[in-house]
């Protein structure tokens, strides 16, 4: 356990809001809800937190900031299949047994990955009408690799791999 996030020296919101950007957090737990010189809180809530930020963004803040927004969509248990139909596309890594079973979970993982792209999707889409997109940089990363054996929670390549997608300049 460490004392506080000052002891890590300058971290990247201390350095932006020293620059007059606003900070806001989205979906968090307590953990990060510590961190100073966030402005507001949006949404504790993981469920919540993509309108929260949606609701932000369309109230066009007035100065720059930088807004984190987490999800939980894609941490287990996954959501359950409508229909089993999704699972007859369904490619297993090379790591996992490739048995019905695992087919039928990467299929709710992928629901959950749609999800969070949806999102993503309404967050941008925000930006577009409130014309915040063209001087806005939007960056997509995630923490770990995906939540099955041999891969989240390892030092093996798929508990490593991890999104990472920048819009904009």
């Amino acid at each position: 356990s460490f004392g506080s996030f000052a002891d890590f020296g300058d971290t990247f919101i201390n350095l932006i809001t020293q620059d007059s950007f606003m900070c806001t957090i989205g979906g968090t737990n307590q953990t990060w809800q510590r961190i100073p010189y966030i402005n507001q809180i949006l949404q504790s809530n993981w469920t919540q937190s993509n309108s929260s930020a949606t609701d932000f963004i369309k109230n066009k803040p007035p100065q720059p900031f930088f807004t984190m927004v987490g999800f939980s969509n894609t941490h287990r248990p996954f959501p359950k299949l409508e229909n089993n139909s999704e699972i007859k596309n369904i490619k297993v890594p090379p790591f996992l047994h490739n048995v019905p079973e695992i087919q039928h979970d990467i299929a709710e993982l992928n629901v959950s990955v749609k999800s969070v792209d949806n999102c993503i999707g309404q967050i941008i889409q925000a930006l577009n009408k409130t014309g915040l997109s063209d001087n806005t940089v939007v960056i997509f990363t995630t923490d770990h690799g995906i939540a099955f054996p041999g891969a989240k929670a390892t030092i093996f390549d798929p508990g490593i791999e991890i999104s990472l997608i920048i819009r904009g300049s």
